[in-house]
């Protein structure tokens, strides 16, 4: 039998399966992986690296002067077209959103 301390430790370790793995594919569970532990490229996120630096972390997208945040491109007018008929607090609609974002942003040698 578990004492009710034991219980209650291991209650808070346990870690359950986040419903997007199950429901995505392992591409796109990846990508929503990428997303929430703000891993997604952008400048803010890899804040540290040098060619960010000498940027100011300036976003070359839309060219507003804005710092580039995960969350500014996810608003970013550059990339407004994307989000057409997508719900941003869709999963999914964020998960398809950020890939063909990158996919652009590698086409056009944005880093």
């Amino acid at each position: 039998e578990i004492s009710k301390i034991d219980q209650t430790k291991f209650q808070k370790l346990m870690i359950k399966l986040k419903s997007y793995l199950k429901q995505m594919s392992m591409q796109n569970s990846r990508m929503m992986i990428r997303t929430r532990s703000k891993m997604v490229p952008c400048k803010m996120n890899f804040s540290s690296k040098k060619s960010n630096i000498e940027t100011n972390w300036k976003c070359h997208s839309c060219m507003s002067g804005a710092i580039e945040t995960q969350s500014h491109i996810l608003y970013c007018e550059a990339y407004s077209d994307l989000r057409e008929g997508k719900s941003l607090s869709s999963d999914k609609d964020v998960v398809e959103y950020f890939r063909k974002v990158i996919e652009i942003r590698d086409k056009l040698g944005i880093e």
